[in-house]
């Protein structure tokens, strides 16, 4: 990887900066601009950038770039340049027939043993690039532990948080939304007409949504400014909780007109990339609901991107909306998408969902791994699940045995279901973790990669759906001993479909599994449909909606079925032995009828 020069241009002159790894061997490289006449430009450091390779993005301002030899003399160089423009982009890339398999990467990983936990790796990595790279002084560090939220803590303790802190605002990109939210509490505001005004605060602490909405457009133009600051932020609260479905779903077109007012007449009051997000949804839940055609509202979305007077720009959850509003231009907007953004952890995650070819799949993880990107579990089920859409459980089974080898115990480890809350929380953490390797890694390029950095349980409803996947009996046995050694938990509607299919000899360990999971299911079952937990994506793994009883109840008629189908195996075989146990135990369970 290339550490990129901060370099700042100055108008009429050529640009020349040294730009170049840490690697003596590598000639040094140049960037040249050609256009002097356009707007200042700013490279700014790898370690803020972001980019592990040309994107071809379209600047006017920018001009376009070269790079050359700034060894050579202008006539030399001018021979020597390539455009950058002209270089494919990322996404282009991963067009290519690819021979990187992660599976093998992992296998031949000779990495220390990762840390205990997710948690210990965070704090001890951004604390460690803090001393490296940001290196505060004892006097700044006394200064931020006199303002600690809480001075009871141990010294040493706090010194840790302090740097994990800093790290974390240096690294992070959403402090976008506290930033615009801090920029719009600045904007002035006008005095509003007493009446109205009394109106809107009245209803602004009701329930009436609706009649909120239509006094906020009895207010004069420019309406935002005629709110109190405090006022205008409790209304944007307000809407961006409002839900699609339920009783919501009429006030959609409203909310939609309040969101394009606030763009087109907020006078420097600007909507956060969460509220244009949810902008961004409803106005296309709201096309939906006109029965407008998908290519009518591909081109609105087009014109709202491209032509508006005031262009939307696309934050990662917005492409990862439109992948799944328009399924049939994935490719058209996937190149759309990697011109405009470069490879982050979510801007991976989205492609990753939505690549088609197993070359794609294959040079997408290369691409992560040259941004020295982790495994993370949510990274890992997107994997594990592109390995079956593939049909390529058998990689997909031998790349969670390396994992789970690698970490070599994890049966203690709890497994909880998360709360989309907490989820995103998780993200943003990985995210900022990444962004700490990469920095570390190209500050010191020997440093050796790894994909593992720390030990986590894999998901039970993602090994579950790779358990079913498998087409050979030895690899379900090979991989339902690997859930039983590690204490991973069997979905009661993966086991019934095992059973429907499996051989006399998998069913005690299935059944030792099922009577081993009952708790799982039960919260299972507690969350599926629980608004604060992915009820869409839970609902996938519920075979029988009312109570985990009947699922085993139903586990209990075939298993019970197979026994009694197995009468020429003698009593003293121990499978039908260590089966009639499981049965005993698991009649417990069920209650005879």
């Amino acid at each position: 990887m290339m550490k990129i020069m901060s370099i700042r241009s100055f108008r009429g002159k050529k640009i020349t900066g040294a730009f170049y790894r840490h690697h003596s061997q590598l000639p040094k490289l140049s960037f040249t601009v050609i256009d002097q006449d356009k707007s200042d430009i700013e490279y700014h450091s790898a370690h803020a950038a972001n980019t592990i390779n040309p994107e071809r993005k379209h600047v006017p301002s920018m001009g376009r770039i070269f790079l050359s030899s700034p060894t050579h003399n202008d006539s030399e160089s001018s021979e020597n340049q390539i455009d950058i423009n002209s270089l494919p982009s990322w996404y282009e890339r991963l067009q290519k027939p690819s021979s990187y398999r992660i599976e093998e990467d992992i296998k031949q990983s000779d990495c220390n043993i990762p840390y205990r936990s997710f948690q210990r790796c965070y704090s001890r990595v951004l604390a460690l690039y803090t001393d490296t790279f940001l290196s505060l002084t004892k006097s700044h560090m006394r200064e931020l532990q006199a303002r600690f939220h809480d001075p009871n803590v141990a010294a040493n303790i706090q010194e840790q948080q302090i740097k994990i802190d800093v790290a974390v605002r240096k690294l992070s990109d959403l402090s976008a939304n506290t930033f615009i939210m801090y920029k719009r509490l600045k904007v002035k505001r006008l005095t509003p007409p007493f009446y109205l005004h009394q109106q809107f605060l009245v209803h602004l602490g009701a329930k009436n949504t609706s009649k909120l909405l239509d006094l906020y457009f009895d207010l004069p133009e420019p309406r935002p400014l005629y709110l109190k600051r405090e006022e205008f932020e409790r209304l944007m609260s307000l809407i961006l909780r409002l839900k699609i479905s339920g009783d919501h779903r009429a006030l959609v077109p409203r909310v939609v007109e309040v969101y394009e007012d606030i763009r087109q007449n907020g006078n420097g009051i600007n909507l956060t990339p969460f509220e244009e997000t949810k902008y961004f949804s409803l106005l296309l839940n709201s096309w939906k609901e006109q029965n407008l055609s998908q290519e009518e509202k591909y081109h609105k979305v087009l014109d709202l991107k491209l032509s508006s007077k005031k262009k939307l720009k696309f934050c990662p959850a917005m492409w990862n909306i439109m992948l799944t509003h328009f399924p049939e231009k994935v490719e058209e907007i996937m190149k759309m998408m990697a011109n405009e953004t470069g490879i982050t952890r979510s801007t991976s995650e989205i492609f990753l969902r939505h690549l088609q070819t197993y070359d794609e799949f294959n040079n997408a993880l290369e691409l992560m791994k040259l941004k020295y990107f982790h495994v993370d579990p949510w990274l890992m089920d997107i994997i594990l699940e592109k390995y079956i859409y593939f049909d390529k459980s058998n990689e997909a089974l031998q790349l969670l045995s390396e994992t789970l080898a690698i970490f070599e115990d994890v049966s203690t480890l709890n497994w909880t279901f998360s709360t989309q809350k907490f989820q995103r929380t998780e993200l943003f953490k990985v995210d900022i973790l990444n962004k700490t390797f990469f920095d570390l890694h190209n500050e010191m390029p020997d440093k050796p990669f790894t994909w593992l950095r720390y030990k986590f349980k894999p998901s039970p409803l993602t090994v579950g759906k790779l358990l079913v996947s498998l087409k050979r009996d030895d690899q379900r046995l090979s991989l339902l001993g690997l859930m039983k050694k590690q204490n991973i938990p069997l979905v009661n509607k993966f086991a019934v479909q095992l059973l429907s299919e499996c051989s006399f000899r998998s069913l005690p360990i299935i059944l030792e599994l099922v009577n081993s999971s009952t708790r799982f299911n039960s919260q299972l079952h507690n969350v599926f449909k629980d608004s604060r937990y992915d009820v869409n994506y839970l609902n996938n793994f519920v075979l029988d909606q009312r109570e985990p009883l009947f699922e085993l109840k139903e586990i209990f008629r075939q298993s019970l079925k197979i026994y009694d189908d197995s009468a020429n195996v003698a009593d003293t075989d121990p499978t039908r032995a260590a089966v009639a146990d499981q049965l005993v135990q698991l009649n417990d369970e069920v209650g005879s009828d």
